[in-house]
């Protein structure tokens, strides 16, 4: 069975996510249209048109005078300022959550679960979108899809980083036993320790993320 056009470029842009995920397409490494196709083994129509939902997403960033592809590289003022975004707004579902039943909490623990699973599986890409798909669940507790939409743009921006903070199996673990002990916390109700507890990861990946731009090793990301 012939998959259809639309498949095969979702699935191949998704190889290409999981390639820069795993560090194997780095921020600022080039990206051809001709090169790529012939490693996924892709049409060159196919191929331009998932390279450019990737620039759309965020993770390509096209050379404005040469129009040469590349992949994105966050700078160090758009991760403080897209931090300021990231307080705001988990930090917002955090206190949502005091109105709420724990019905509520329903995405969050699915998103939990299948990061626990990534861990366990040593799937870092699968780690890193879970990581993702953990904080937008936390924004949700809000009750506007419309954010949670913006938030996902604002997240994309820092896949690669998250990734690149997240090498060895002890760093996985980490990253899962945090979003653990958030989630149990906004279970039991208390909200004050788990808005706490948010606002102190988010100072650390700030920091970490920054550290990893600056040429240094950050910790991890979360």
């Amino acid at each position: 069975m012939t998959l259809r056009r639309e498949t095969v470029a979702e699935q191949s842009a998704e190889l290409l996510r999981a390639q820069m995920l795993a560090g194997q397409l780095r921020p600022g490494d080039l990206v051809t249209e001709d090169a790529m196709a012939k490693e996924i083994g892709i049409s060159r129509p196919t191929m331009r048109e998932v390279l450019g939902a990737l620039v759309v997403e965020g993770l390509l960033t096209r050379n404005p005078s040469t129009r040469v592809l590349h992949v994105t590289r966050v700078t160090e003022q758009e991760i403080r300022e897209i931090y300021i975004v990231r307080r705001l707004l988990e930090l917002a579902g955090v206190d949502a959550m005091k109105s709420q039943a724990l019905s509520a909490l329903a995405p969050l623990e699915t998103a939990t679960r299948e990061l626990a699973d990534a861990v366990a599986a040593g799937d870092r890409p699968g780690v890193a979108r879970a990581d993702i798909r953990c904080h937008l669940a936390t924004v949700g507790l809000v009750g506007s899809p419309d954010l949670v939409d913006f938030y996902l743009r604002q997240l994309t921006k820092l896949e690669l980083a998250m990734a690149e903070g997240m090498r060895s199996p002890a760093e996985l673990e980490v990253a899962q036993e945090v979003h653990v002990t958030f989630l149990q916390l906004l279970r039991e109700g208390r909200t004050q320790e788990a808005r706490e507890q948010l606002e102190t990861r988010l100072n650390e990946a700030e920091a970490d993320q920054i550290a990893i731009i600056q040429g240094k090793k950050g910790r991890v990301a979360s």
